[in-house]
């Protein structure tokens, strides 16, 4: 593995010091400081892989980054590539429209981490639709990555773990002629193969992608690296992390009763006096209110 890029750990603190101080804060004044550590850790690391990419020699633009100027650069090579083709291939009274290259289509393709990321964000529907996913299903009892589109975003669905941020969103996608809900727990964080975008082809019958849909969406992700909460909307995103915190306690209480009650069934069975009367204590503080 690299070397960090900063100081912070993957929970975006530092040493003891650092999370008092943290502590010490409001929710909004926390949250504000570890989305701004999140972003510059993010736009660290798209320097370091430009870097990267510079000192191998290598073309910017080739590989999916998710930094603002990572999109920036890619808005600007596809501008260049729609006039090029434009330019090539008008004819007297007809123009053919550009379609995308793969390289171009995973400048849209949202690996896990990103949406994770964005989960709460006010502008996460609205900006993740039309984009693309390379996600891994179970087909004919063996596991295999499939490209597919988000055509839509699902809540208030069972609860799930996206790495480690709890959510009850789902992505409506379609392969081919098929649409289906999908958890995003098994979303790829790499590129698309060419493989698989053959395999998307081919389900769709050899439907291309249009350049000026990806631009359109590589503007709106753009707009997504670039927007700037709000208290209000900031306060919002804390009150759906408890919303759905206050879901899983939930589930782990009815589970616990459920389990009391299955042994209270079997103490009075059994005419276990005193455990009985120890599981319904238990029963009777589980049902207060904390």
């Amino acid at each position: 593995d690299s070397e960090p890029v900063d100081e912070w750990g993957e929970d975006l603190m530092g040493d003891q010091k650092d999370r008092k101080y943290l502590a010490s804060l409001t929710e909004i004044e926390r949250e504000r400081i570890l989305t701004e550590r999140q972003e510059r850790r993010d736009l660290l690391n798209e320097q370091r892989e430009l870097q990267l990419k510079l000192n191998a020699g290598t073309q910017l633009g080739t590989r999916q980054t998710r930094s603002h100027r990572a999109t920036r650069d890619t808005l600007s090579e596809l501008k260049q590539a729609r006039e090029h083709h434009w330019s090539s291939s008008l004819s007297d009274e007809e123009e053919e429209t550009p379609q995308a290259t793969l390289d171009e289509i995973n400048s849209i393709c949202l690996p896990r981490n990103q949406l994770e990321q964005w989960l709460f964000r006010p502008f996460f529907e609205a900006t993740v639709k039309g984009c693309f996913v390379r996600i891994m299903t179970r087909t004919k009892d063996r596991n295999q990555y499939k490209m597919m589109e988000i055509l839509e975003v699902a809540q208030n669905r069972p609860p799930y773990h996206l790495n480690k941020t709890l959510t009850d969103k789902y992505l409506l996608l379609r392969f081919g002629t098929t649409d289906k809900e999908y958890s995003m727990e098994t979303i790829s964080n790499s590129a698309i193969k060419p493989e698989e975008y053959s395999n998307w082809k081919s389900a769709l019958h050899s439907v291309s992608i249009a350049m000026d849909h990806v631009q359109k969406k590589l503007q709106d992700l753009e707009k997504a690296h670039n927007y700037q909460l709000s208290d209000a909307e900031i306060t919002n995103m804390i009150n759906e992390r408890n919303r759905l915190r206050r879901m899983e306690t939930g589930s782990s209480t009815a589970l616990e009763r459920s389990q009391l009650l299955q042994l209270h069934t079997v103490a009075r069975q059994n005419g276990d006096w005193e455990k009985l009367k120890k599981l319904e204590a238990q029963l009777e503080a589980l049902d207060k209110p904390t």
